[in-house]
Formats: C-alpha cells, sequence, structure tokens
C-alpha cells in the first residue's frame, strides 16, 4: 500500500467533481493536507493566503507539492461549493463527514483552520502548516501572528 492510501485513500475529487486517481496526482510529491470549512471564519482568512502562496511559489516554479482539501463542512453541497469557489486547483478527499473526523483524529487536530505537511516518503514534515503559512506571508491568522 502506497502511503497516501493509508491517509487519504486511492481516490480524490477534482475541484469540478471529477475522481482522480491519488497516485497520479500525490506520487513523488510533499502532500499538503487542508483541514478547512465554508463555516470557519479563520479559513476564509487562511485560504487565499495558502492559495496565493500556491500559486505564486509551487506552481510558477513547478514545486512537487499538491495541496489536498479535506472538509470540516457539514454537507456535501457547501463542501462543493466552498472548494469550487476558492480552491479551484487543488485535489480533496472525497466528502464524508466520517473520513475527515478520523483525519483530524490521526492527526491530532482540534479546530480548523489547520495543515499538515507530509513529505514524499510518507513521513510528517508539520502538523502546524499554519504557523509556516503566517512566517511566510506575515498575516496573523486564528491567533497566530503576523509581522
Amino acid at each position: 500500500m502506497k502511503w497516501w492510501e493509508d491517509v487519504v485513500g486511492s481516490e480524490l475529487e477534482a475541484s469540478d467533481g471529477s475522481s482522480v486517481n491519488a497516485e497520479e496526482v500525490l506520487y513523488d510529491k510533499v502532500v499538503v493536507l487542508y483541514f478547512s470549512a465554508k463555516w470557519c471564519p479563520p479559513c476564509k482568512v487562511l485560504t487565499p493566503l495558502l492559495r496565493n502562496l500556491y500559486l505564486d511559489e509551487v506552481r510558477r516554479v513547478k514545486l512537487p507539492v499538491e495541496v489536498v482539501f479535506v472538509s470540516s463542512d457539514t454537507d456535501k453541497e457547501e463542501m462543493r461549493k466552498y472548494f469550487e469557489e476558492e480552491q479551484p486547483d487543488w485535489y480533496a478527499v472525497p466528502f464524508d463527514a466520517e473520513g475527515a473526523d478520523e483525519l483530524l483524529k490521526r492527526f491530532e487536530i482540534d479546530s480548523v483552520p489547520a495543515l499538515v505537511a507530509i513529505g514524499r516518503d510518507g513521513k510528517i514534515v508539520t502538523t502546524d502548516g499554519k504557523r509556516e503559512i503566517v512566517k511566510k506571508t506575515g498575516q496573523s491568522v486564528c491567533g497566530v501572528g503576523g509581522s
């Protein structure tokens, strides 16, 4: 079993709703799990910061990084709307409240937004990716200070 199958399963969802093979998009890449929700005010601050960082630094210089959205929304419709509007270049763990809860517990996340980075080898790089985004952008999010 590949490490990502143990974490996110074998299928991911693209922002257009189509199903994609996780191995095709995650193989040999750093994976950033982004725990977020449409109803979450701090997520509305962090999401554009992460999206801009992704577009400016990851896509522009073609870094081997993929962001995978893990929804804490209460229903699939809200998840889809948030995903399509705010995260069009990323993938998502298919909506399943139990699956998201399992990942929240696994990575000991008690609130959203949260970011967990996993290296190419499947080892956790950080469970405090939010702090890394704040340091990089100088913006304050959820009590994590900026400049």
